[in-house]
């Protein structure tokens, strides 16, 4: 019995609770939709945690305004009204025309009922295929309700309410469904017409137009509800988060076509700076979303957005008054669309009413806009087209202009040119015979310096012969003396016979005891030893210097490199008595080239080489020339590499040492032509060389000489 008289006194206080939160409004004659705003009740409940059963206890305020607008509201927004049915319907539909709501219940208390919708939802949840959000209110004639109704959004929260019968409905969606495929038609018909225009005339503001009224086109349905119907229906994530993806897109894509379309570059290109920053905006605004800050984030990207919007308008102006005529479209066009961003903002922020001006003037803006900048593009390609015939007509006039200049001069010319043609054949007559005595000069310049080398050679060579000449002569005597003994030996011996042999035999012994016949023979093979190593050495000396100083043929022949090395290393001898000389002369094959030519290449590298060591370490023996050959292979190439451990070139003398007459030694000491024929040589064999060094630690020359034949 207890229990029975709670649940009597809660319904009791349930019922005077409606009584007193819920708005009453009755419905009698209805020719149309009915707006109630301004006849419901709210709540707004922060926490989010109150049930039904819990918010009919709480205080209810009064709407006073004719679309109610909450903002970005953190919570839930309840709204509650009691209805009283007096209208010839049957039956009564409740229709919430905000279309980016996430979530919107319907509570029907007498009959338990709750009805479900929201973008958080597939679409085909819905009881019906409207855009907009619609509920069955199943009400019945001379009936009264009260009904509560909880919204929740991540955007901006509006409620536009109303009542009417499912016909009345039915012809607003229809209507408002004609209005927005009306306008995609638009768009689509001016992305499809400017896309192919761009395959035509491959003008980049044409791709980032039609990029940037794709997106606008959908930019401008989110809102509406159509693009979460038509588009994607089945993702929930995406029409809840639409809202804040293509305001950010279009804004993006918007700044690249203004920047490409008017060439802020040229004409304003400070202008680039405020983009940056503004793009840095919308970053903060996605970071935002990414983080859940929905308030803060719709805030700033509509702060973004009205800021794109000005800078673009004063930017288009400066444009244009700097000479830029298409700017004229975009100023009309973008002042359109801007008319439109500024009634949807200032609806969002609740300073102008909710209606449906404000609702599709930003939408009416962009399809003004779209059509107005897809003129002014049209037009810019006309400016281009003017501005390249008015080229070309200049150019053909200035054709015609050198034509006629060109005809006048070409008498005179021809009279010059014949002139001109008899003075240079006496020229060339006079060039051939400077050509010949350049080329006689040039030859005797090469053999000359060939001769100096060998000049230079001259007391290295003399001494290098007087050593083993002086082997020779040093050996003469001690041969004469030993030949006499020989021959007084021989002398007794012939004076034997058969009556004095006991007693020349004992004298012939003794007189061997006295030369000591054994240690005679000895010095004898010792001394032709000696006279054969000097005739030996003789004979290589001599041998290399006619290999060297040999006159070359006229053309190429046969010829071993490393044989040219040895025979210029003997010549060279006595200059490296203080050098170690390592010498690696692998095997490799003969090559077509001028032999004497390339002896004095490597006689001129040897030298400078001698001379860089001698100049670093004087007379101790640290100095080190290394002598190497190598052939590739797969390249068919030789390769001679001479490394010094010396004095090392300078960078600023590396660039000059195959200048003629350039020299770094001495007056007396050096011509000048040494390294410059060097080069000349091995041009004349097609081949290369290549200085490597480093000041104070040695150089590489490294001659690279083709195979061929």
């Amino acid at each position: 019995m207890k229990i029975i008289y709670q649940l009597l006194l809660l319904t009791i206080s349930l019922l005077f609770s409606v009584e007193l939160t819920a708005q009453k409004l009755a419905i009698d004659s209805l020719q149309k939709k009915r707006s109630i705003g301004r006849e419901v009740s709210f709540f707004v409940d922060e926490s989010q945690n109150l049930s039904i059963d819990e918010i009919i206890f709480e205080d209810f305020k009064t709407s006073t305004m004719e679309v109610p607008n909450f903002g970005i509201a953190r919570g839930n927004i309840w709204l509650c009204f009691t209805l009283t049915n007096n209208s010839r319907f049957e039956d009564l539909f409740l229709e919430i025309s905000q279309s980016t709501l996430d979530e919107v219940v319907l509570y029907d208390l007498e009959k338990d009922r709750t009805d479900v919708q929201g973008d958080k939802y597939p679409f085909d949840q819905r009881d019906h295929n409207f855009t907009h959000f619609v509920f069955d209110l199943e009400i019945s004639k001379g009936e009264t309700k009260t009904y509560y109704v909880k919204v929740n959004s991540s955007n901006q929260v509006q409620v536009p309410m109303h009542l009417g019968s499912y016909d009345m409905i039915q012809q607003s969606n229809q209507n408002l469904n004609l209005f927005l495929s009306l306008f995609l038609g638009l768009m689509l018909a001016m992305i499809f017409y400017n896309a192919v225009l761009y395959f035509f005339v491959r003008d980049s503001s044409y791709l980032y137009y039609v990029l940037y009224i794709s997106i606008l086109t959908f930019t401008q349905l989110t809102p509406h509800g159509f693009a979460f119907q038509y588009f994607w229906p089945h993702s929930p994530w995406m029409s809840q988060y639409s809202m804040f993806i293509f305001p950010i897109a279009v804004g993006v894509s918007g700044i690249l076509f203004f920047n490409v379309f008017l060439a802020t570059k040229k004409y304003f290109p400070r202008l680039i700076w405020v983009f940056r920053f503004l793009f840095l905006l919308y970053a903060i605004a996605i970071v935002l979303v990414v983080t859940g800050e929905f308030k803060s984030a719709y805030s700033l990207i509509d702060l973004t957005a009205m800021t794109v919007a000005l800078t673009m308008l004063i930017g288009a102006a400066v444009i244009y008054r700097r000479g830029n005529r298409t700017a004229l479209y975009f100023l009309a066009a973008w002042t359109i669309f801007l008319v439109g961003i500024v009634f949807w903002v200032l609806k969002d922020t609740g300073v102008l009413p909710y209606n449906n001006l404000t609702n599709y003037m930003m939408l009416l803006g962009a399809g003004v806009e779209t059509v107005l900048l897809s003129i002014g593009l049209a037009d810019r390609i006309n400016s281009y087209r003017k501005e390249k015939e008015e080229s070309k007509m200049n150019e053909i006039r200035a054709l015609r202009e050198n034509e006629r200049l060109i005809s006048e001069q070409n008498v005179l010319l021809e009279q010059k040119v014949k002139e001109r043609t008899e003075e240079l054949e006496a020229l060339n007559i006079e060039l051939k015979k400077a050509l010949e005595s350049v080329i006689k000069t040039q030859n005797k310049l090469l053999e000359s310096e060939k001769m100096a080398s060998l000049g230079q050679l001259t007391a290295g060579v003399a001494h290098e012969i007087n050593n083993p000449i002086n082997f020779v002569s040093s050996n003469i005597e001690p041969l004469k003396r030993d030949l006499q003994d020989l021959e007084e030996l021989l002398e007794l011996y012939s004076q034997l016979d058969k009556d004095n042999f006991e007693e020349k035999i004992e004298e012939i012994e003794q007189f061997k005891e006295e030369i000591d016949l054994k240690y005679l023979k000895d010095e004898l093979k010792e001394i032709l030893r000696n006279i054969e190593e000097g005739a030996r050495r003789t004979s290589e000396i001599v041998k290399g210097l006619k290999t060297f100083s040999r006159n070359d043929q006229k053309s190429k022949i046969p010829a071993h490199i490393n044989a040219g090395i040895e025979s210029t290393l003997t010549l060279l001898n006595s200059k490296l008595s203080d050098i170690h000389v390592e010498l690696n002369l692998n095997d490799i094959p003969q090559i077509l080239c001028y032999p004497g030519k390339l002896n004095q290449v490597i006689m001129n590298i040897i030298t400078n080489s001698i001379d860089a060591v001698k100049a670093k370490f004087g007379k101790r023996k640290e100095g080190t020339i290394r002598i190497e050959t190598s052939y590739n292979v797969e390249r068919k190439e030789v390769q001679i590499e001479i490394e010094d451990n010396g004095t090392g070139i300078p960078e600023e003398i590396r660039k000059k040492i195959y200048d003629p007459f350039y020299t770094t030694k001495d007056v007396g000491k050096g011509t000048g032509l040494g390294l410059s024929i060097v080069y000349q040589i091995i041009e004349a064999h097609e081949g290369e060389i290549i200085l490597e060094s480093e000041e104070g630690k040695g150089t590489l020359f490294r001659i690279i000489l083709p195979v061929k034949g």
